[in-house]
């Protein structure tokens, strides 16, 4: 299980629905960059050592869309065993992602085994900021895809 703790301008939240079940360990993370500066276009969470097709995980409908992700700027995925830390303590969260995001658009903080993602930033200027943030269920996990207007292009599957 993995909590999604997105992260606005100045609060924090975390929002049961957006928690993430996995049948098993270990969860593999695959980040789906466009050949830009910008933040990937997707991440696949999964429990499967392979992503699958992105563009077949996006030719379903959401499972879900992030609670506020609109208002999303950093993400902070949780692992189980953190997860009630922070949920008592959540501004620690902070400290985490700004760990793990120095001079980075995502990265995962070695200590807590978080993984966080910078959606936007002035630096930044990435296309879907502002967009809510769909959930696709997919075998073995789920595919979060941060710009809604990205088409996922066979070579890049191929290289991914």
């Amino acid at each position: 299980m993995t909590y999604l703790t997105p992260t606005g301008d100045e609060e924090m939240w975390l929002y049961d629905n957006d928690i993430l079940r996995f049948d098993h360990p270990p969860i593999h993370i695959f980040a789906l960059e466009a050949q830009t500066d910008e933040t990937p276009a997707a991440l696949i969470l999964t429990t499967q050592s392979e992503p699958g097709n992105p563009e077949q995980h996006h030719s379903n409908l959401p499972y879900h869309y992030l609670h506020r992700s609109g208002e999303t700027e950093l993400l902070a995925l949780v692992p189980r065993e953190q997860a009630e830390r922070i949920r008592r303590e959540i501004g620690q969260i902070e400290g985490v992602i700004e760990d793990a995001l120095w001079g980075e658009n995502y990265a995962l903080h070695a200590e807590t085994g978080i993984f966080c993602l910078c959606r936007f930033s002035s630096l930044l200027m990435s296309k879907g900021y502002g967009e809510l943030i769909p959930v696709y269920r997919i075998p073995g996990g789920y595919m979060l895809q941060f710009n809604p207007e990205y088409s996922f292009t066979p070579q890049e599957m191929a290289v991914g």
